[in-house]
């Protein structure tokens, strides 16, 4: 960790608070730089060890009803976060099938994928959802954006575990 030393004046009790904001800030940012805690290396190197990500949904699930409930918004919210997770469970099987067949390096830029395909989904169906904020609307186009994502992403998995068995 980076350790600054800054001297402080006499100033006003706003200055004082601003300066305090400050080096609190830097601190943070420098003890960040410093070093990486996320990535693990194996014993005696100096190579990252490849991890796939967690996927973690940030919601509570709501039940997906099988009457006429699943048209309402909260049928419609709760039908596709269990999509969303049916198809999470999919993809994590997937990701660990790949993972397993590949090189050392061939799981770090694999890994690093999955980690971005999770930021692009997240964006993407933020953005998408953004357009009905504050709506009732705005969870269920998130919802089912994100489950749609998610089965896009399992076929190019299937595709890619196939191509993998085949060599």
């Amino acid at each position: 960790m980076s350790v600054i030393s800054v001297q402080m004046v006499r100033a006003s009790p706003a200055g004082v608070t601003s300066q305090l904001v400050w080096i609190a800030t830097l601190a943070v940012v420098t003890s960040g730089c410093a070093s990486r805690t996320d990535t693990a290396t194996h014993a005696g190197s100096t190579r990252p060890r490849a991890t796939l990500p967690r996927i973690h949904e940030p919601f509570t699930t709501l039940p997906c009803p099988r009457s006429s409930a699943r048209a309402t918004t909260l049928g419609a919210i709760g039908c596709a976060e269990h999509e969303i997770l049916r198809t999470d469970a999919k993809i994590v099987s997937a990701e660990q099938a790949i993972f397993s067949r590949l090189a050392p390096k061939g799981r770090s830029v694999f890994a690093e994928g999955e980690r971005s395909w999770l930021a692009y989904r997240r964006a993407y169906c933020n953005a998408r959802a953004s357009s009905y904020a504050g709506g009732s609307i705005e969870p269920v186009i998130f919802a089912t954006c994100a489950a749609g994502l998610n089965q896009g992403h399992l076929r190019t998995l299937s595709a890619f575990r196939r191509e993998l068995r085949h060599r």
